[in-house]
């Protein structure tokens, strides 16, 4: 079993997931995924995730997607990943390399229904998603 790296508020942590290829952090308004290393994230993997957490979430929410051991992630999922998960009102992305922020731009460009951004910390990611949902009506 490979060790997950930190849990961003341990005091307000409702569950910790381990999946097949990454770590999920569950929190009441958004959702920390952390990939293992050397992994692909792709459709299955987004699956496995609304499976085991994103259901719970019934008002608008937020993810960070913590790039910390470089993950593949297939761009498409951004297309469609709305549809799956109508509830996701913001998703952020946390880069550590010059070489992951490449890809930002492109996702950011393909990303339908939800916010996408890009962050150089985790703190960051999460005061983005907070104030972000501060401004969602919530029904």
């Amino acid at each position: 079993m490979t060790t997950l790296l930190t849990v961003f508020d341990e005091s307000a942590l409702l569950e910790l997931v381990e999946l097949e290829k990454l770590y999920l952090e569950l929190y009441p308004r958004f959702i920390i995924t952390t990939p293992k290393p050397m992994v692909d994230i792709g459709w299955p993997d987004f699956a496995d995730i609304r499976q085991a957490a994103l259901l719970d979430y019934d008002l608008p929410f937020g993810m960070v997607c913590n790039r910390v051991h470089q993950p593949s992630v297939q761009p498409t999922i951004y297309l469609k990943l709305k549809q799956m998960v109508p509830q996701l009102s913001i998703l952020t992305v946390v880069v550590y390399s010059s070489l992951g922020w490449t890809i930002v731009p492109y996702e950011k460009r393909i990303a339908r229904g939800f916010v996408y951004e890009g962050h150089h910390s985790l703190e960051g990611a999460v005061f983005s998603i907070r104030e972000h949902l501060q401004g969602v009506e919530v029904c």
